[in-house]
């Protein structure tokens, strides 16, 4: 029998002997939360309430965005839009807002956009914002955002393939 390897890209496999298999080239999410945080404590270091708005529940990369937040603010409050995208913020966005952040740490950058949107429609003024990715939708929005290293991930993947197609085990 002949060993397929595959290659999961900002993503990891699920644990189990399948995993030997599958190469993959992801960012550490974890960390990403923890620099969001870092980032809103170097620029509010008097910031006592922070959001973060968290994606699907059971999504691992979501999930650790918001551990990494919590573990440099653990009070943050935590609120979950159930999916990535703009309109599942917009059930928890009021939520949100009435907590009165200084800062809002959104994992990625359409809950974000989701944010503002809100914001812009109910006439409140958007409180401090960063999500994750640097979407197109980012900058266009001048958003700060923790950024996914696309390029580097992609030459990382490019590497492994490579390695895989000489015959590397």
């Amino acid at each position: 029998q002949s060993r397929r390897y595959s290659l999961l890209l900002n993503d990891r496999p699920a644990p189990g002997l399948l995993a030997s298999l599958i190469d993959a080239v992801t960012t550490d999410d974890f960390s990403a939360g923890v620099c969001a945080a870092e980032v809103f404590l170097e620029r509010t270091p008097q910031g006592k309430r922070f959001a973060v708005v968290g994606g699907p529940r059971d999504d691992e990369r979501s999930m650790n965005r918001v551990k990494g937040f919590l573990r440099i603010v653990p009070a943050a409050k935590v609120f979950y839009a159930g999916s990535w995208y703009v309109e599942g913020v917009a059930r928890v966005a009021r939520k949100v807002l009435a907590a009165r952040p200084e800062g809002i740490f959104c994992v990625n950058d359409r809950l974000a956009q989701g944010i503002l949107i809100h914001c812009h429609k109910t006439g409140i003024h958007a409180p401090p914002l960063i999500g994750h990715d640097n979407a197109p939708i980012a900058e266009e929005l001048n958003l700060t955002t923790i950024e996914t290293p696309w390029d580097d991930m992609v030459g990382a993947a490019v590497d492994v393939v490579r390695k895989r197609l000489d015959g590397y085990s």
